[in-house]
């Protein structure tokens, strides 16, 4: 069976951060039962470059398919358009599907990426998982921030 796996960067580039470690044990732990991995996510920033594009590379237990320069910045609020929906990054995984042609989907999550993938799966009649690791599905942000000020604190105090 092969399963593609939907999140935000590697360990590699990021060392700390607990979902992360989560989706890249979940991978470890299938390639360990045969299962085969890809992991669709968003990356790093090439300076050198303004094009979005993907990298493909291989850790022991997945094929990686980076997407380096998304639209899509971490914690932005000038962005949120494009965590709705965004062309170029339907385009670059409806081409990885093309590819790979996944028995099903497992979206961890999709921050640098955009909702509108989960659409896509669902038109193209592929089997998914959605993971709700953090806010990101109640507003386009890693922790449920808005700009300094945390909103559960506001909460909370009133």
């Amino acid at each position: 069976m092969k399963i593609l796996h939907v999140g935000w960067w590697t360990i590699e580039y990021r060392r700390a951060g607990g979902s992360i470690i989560h989706v890249e044990t979940i991978m470890e732990e299938l390639a360990k039962r045969a299962y085969h991995n890809i992991y669709f996510c968003g990356g790093r920033y090439n300076l050198l470059s303004k094009k979005t594009y993907l990298k493909r590379w291989q850790k022991p237990s997945t094929w990686v398919y980076e997407v380096v320069n998304s639209p899509n910045l971490i914690s932005s609020h000038e962005t949120v358009n494009f965590h709705i929906g965004n062309k170029i990054l339907e385009e670059l995984f409806q081409s990885l599907l093309d590819k790979e042609n996944p028995d099903i989907i497992h979206f961890h999550e999709l921050e640098s990426l955009t909702g509108s993938l989960l659409s896509i799966a669902r038109e193209r009649k592929i089997p998914f998982v959605v993971g709700v690791c953090n806010y990101w599905y109640l507003c386009p942000q890693r922790d449920l921030f808005e700009r300094s000020v945390m909103i559960l604190k506001r909460v909370i105090s009133a």
